[in-house]
């Protein structure tokens, strides 16, 4: 299904079930392609919708997920994806050329118990940050252009971003601005984050 948001912002109010016959999946049922510059929202924190078949194409413009659930995703160059609050999709395409934009929280206090080191570790969405949850396979060039919601507020901590369940191959993940330029690091109060990756082994 192509569809366009051609300016301002739509929100999505269909249900987009999963179908679990191999022939409907094999001729593309669910697949929806955006285009238009307008923002297209896929909104979970109501739960109204039941989204678990829709494998979704922003081929322009910008979608916002909003604590969205959807079954895939895949960007395009030139897009934009608004995170706010944990976005989880089974399987996600990430196009070198398009923006995750992620707002972090850095410097939130944390109980540190006698003994314990003072490093802190925040796994995804435990302090209030956005973050991205891939339950299948993640692929292409995930670019994060992640802004604190309080500059001058810092620690030494780490932050996750993303889980991702499998990496395809050449996998990668990038820190960048809002115009998709690469960042060595991520200033906050004192301290400067960077982006670090971790896999499982």
């Amino acid at each position: 299904v192509n569809f366009t948001v051609a300016d301002g912002s739509y929100t999505w109010t269909n249900d987009v079930l999963y179908y679990t016959d191999a022939r409907s999946r094999a001729i593309g049922a669910g697949e929806f392609v955006k285009s238009g510059a307008g923002t297209l929202v896929i909104d979970g924190t109501r739960g109204e919708h039941d989204l678990s078949g829709m494998n979704l194409v922003v081929a322009e413009g910008t979608m916002k997920a909003n604590q969205a659930s959807i079954l895939g995703l895949t960007t395009r160059t030139g897009t934009v994806v608004d995170v706010d609050g944990i976005f989880t999709t089974h399987n996600l395409t990430a196009d070198a050329g398009s923006v995750f934009n992620l707002d972090v929280v850095t410097g939130k206090p944390f109980d540190v118990q006698e003994g314990e080191s003072s490093s802190t570790i925040w796994g995804l969405g435990e302090n209030g940050s956005d973050g991205i949850l891939v339950t299948g396979t993640a692929s292409g060039t995930l670019n994060l252009a992640v802004t604190p919601k309080d500059l001058k507020k810092g620690a030494e901590e780490s932050i996750q971003l993303v889980d991702a369940n499998r990496a395809a191959e050449g996998f990668t993940v990038s820190l960048v601005d809002e115009k998709g330029a690469k960042l060595e690091g991520l200033p906050a109060g004192a301290y400067d984050y960077t982006l670090v990756r971790k896999d499982d082994a």
